[in-house]
């Protein structure tokens, strides 16, 4: 089904009153949307099972906290798969996309985002079964987000800094705390003399344990400069985590820790 086919699908159902409470299309804000929609080809989303949350005003739009969390048992057969975040009222309405792996436990992701204007935000998780949900949240931004300078100096870029415990108990939940210094220069402001300055962005963050893949978290340029990174995870066994960050310009960072499953 294309784009067209699922926005008129939409109309219909709510000129008809047909819109069940309980899923997305209580609202359809999302069917206004041609990146939302893309993704969904023609699947209708649900909204159990999903959460965002952010504040309902930022006075600052370029450091917006935002948390996604979906409920799953994570199991190879049933899990999530990705989880997209658009910021449609943004010059590129693509903020990230997390892909997880069963052995990552849980899917709980906080970060902070940039914000263009006051507008809604949007979240999509795709599940195993090729099922989607979605959940939305308006946020009231005071000052623009997208154009605001970087901070730091160029020396610093790639620092990064890491915090996980060392041990868990099999099933207990585990926070890691990532940040790295960069930029994240969008391509959309200008220097003093009306120049647009070269985009430079941290594009992905991949996460293992003893070389299995967690989580990959892709960037786009609605991620606030000096990305900060909290996961949930549930790890299913022992051994070194590795994180490691690339940006568009062939930089890499990388951070190893030990872990134990005790």
């Amino acid at each position: 089904m294309n784009r067209r086919a699922v926005l008129q699908r939409a109309i219909t159902l709510a000129a008809g009153g047909l819109l069940l409470p309980g899923t997305a299309l209580a609202t359809a804000a999302w069917a206004r949307h041609a990146a939302i929609v893309d993704l969904l080809a023609g699947r209708v989303p649900d909204t159990d099972g999903i959460l965002l949350e952010l504040p309902a005003v930022s006075e600052d739009g370029s450091s917006v906290p935002m948390r996604v969390a979906v409920e799953s048992p994570m199991t190879a057969d049933a899990r999530v798969t990705a989880v997209h975040v658009f910021a449609p009222g943004n010059p590129s309405p693509t903020v990230l996309t997390a892909r997880f792996q069963p052995e990552a436990g849980m899917a709980d992701l906080s970060t902070r985002i940039r914000l263009n204007a006051s507008q809604r935000v949007f979240a999509v998780a795709e599940m195993s079964d090729g099922s989607v949900r979605l959940a939305e949240q308006s946020v009231r931004v005071t000052v623009s987000g997208c154009l605001t300078t970087a901070t730091g100096s160029s020396d610093d870029i790639m620092r990064t800094r890491v915090r996980l415990p060392g041990s868990a108990a099999p099933g207990e939940p585990v926070e890691l705390l990532s940040l790295i210094q960069h930029p994240m220069e969008t391509g959309f402001r200008q220097d003093a003399n009306g120049v647009p300055l070269p985009r430079h962005l941290l594009e992905r963050l991949q996460i293992t344990l003893a070389g299995q893949p967690l989580v990959e978290l892709l960037f786009q340029s609605s991620v606030s400069a000096n990305p900060y990174v909290r996961l949930l995870l549930r790890p299913t066994g022992s051994g070194p985590v590795e994180l490691l960050w690339q940006d568009d310009q062939g930089r890499t960072a990388r951070e190893q820790l030990e872990f134990q499953l005790r």
